[in-house]
């Protein structure tokens, strides 16, 4: 039986379960107190509000799904690192027996953004001159126009995020952790999504964007018509090849610019939780139905 773990307002797990044939059991974050749970040495035992029940012994992959993207304010900080325990222990006694299917939850924890892109500029992929530092309020051999990213993507205080932004070198606060690139000069955004060896490449036309972070503007109503098609370079595909194999990864995303003047693919970075259905809404390339049999192959 296929074992989720995510959260019960997850909408992309719900496509995937209908997508899939097979038995599959579903354990939401959020709701784990609804939950019948026993773990021992021996093995474990979960059970569903409906009765539905999977065990060590019934389990043949687990999937983690965004399982911590959910929350409940009606539970104490501490229950929720409880919750939060147990379920990273029976991940854990999944990998360790080797039916896990995808990326860990933990995997950017271990594989930053720069040893990432230097990954990439060895398959041969270009890269934006990168920088990550704290304790200067200008970096030496960077030109004057830059962009600031968040390297964590961890809303703020305010719950305000830090998207995408044109900074000033030679303005950076020598207290702030700056993550910075220089701007890649690019008429179209470019992402690729991967899962085993098949890999769909979507591009969206940069002309409408107020700012400069595609993600600002995302709109659901509209999410079918910004993203096309986008057919890969035999030399791209290599590439890309290459990297996941560097990476030792099946599934994520892939985000690149086409540079304006040369007309390649800049690597700016890879998300191996990256959301994927957006850009397959209504289905067209079946993406869902690709991940779908993957995870049962």
């Amino acid at each position: 039986m296929l074992l989720f773990i995510s959260g019960s307002a997850d909408g992309t797990v719900d496509r995937l379960i209908h997508a899939i044939d097979e038995p599959v059991f579903r354990l939401n974050h959020d709701l784990l107190d609804q939950y019948q749970v026993f773990f021992d040495p021996k093995g474990w035992r979960i059970s569903d509000p409906t009765g539905r029940t999977i065990t060590s012994e019934t389990v043949s992959r687990v999937f983690w799904w965004k399982a911590f993207h959910y929350f409940r304010s009606d539970l104490d900080q501490m229950v929720k690192a409880e919750f939060k325990y147990i379920l990273r222990e029976i991940y854990g006694w999944c990998l360790n027996r080797g039916i896990v299917k995808g990326n860990p939850p933990s995997w950017h924890e271990y594989n930053g953004k720069i040893n990432i892109q230097t990954l990439a500029e060895s398959v041969g992929f270009p890269c934006p001159q990168t920088a990550v530092f704290v304790g200067s309020s200008r970096l030496d051999g960077m030109p004057d126009d830059l962009v600031a990213k968040s390297l964590s993507s961890q809303p703020a205080s305010d719950g305000k995020v830090l998207y995408t932004t044109r900074v000033k070198n030679g303005s950076f606060h020598p207290r702030f952790p700056w993550f910075i690139q220089t701007e890649v000069e690019s008429d179209w955004d470019v992402t690729v999504f991967i899962c085993g060896s098949q890999f769909w490449a979507f591009k969206r036309n940069r002309s409408d964007l107020p700012g400069i972070d595609w993600r600002t503007e995302q709109d659901m109503d509209k999410l079918g018509n910004c993203w096309e098609f986008f057919q890969l370079k035999e030399a791209d595909i290599s590439r890309l090849k290459a990297l996941n194999e560097c990476l030792k990864v099946e599934i994520g995303r892939h985000d690149f610019m086409i540079d304006r003047h040369t007309g390649e693919l800049v690597f700016l970075e890879f998300n191996a939780t990256g959301q994927w259905v957006f850009l397959d809404y209504n289905d067209v390339h079946n993406l869902v139905g690709s991940v779908a049999k993957w995870l049962i192959k």
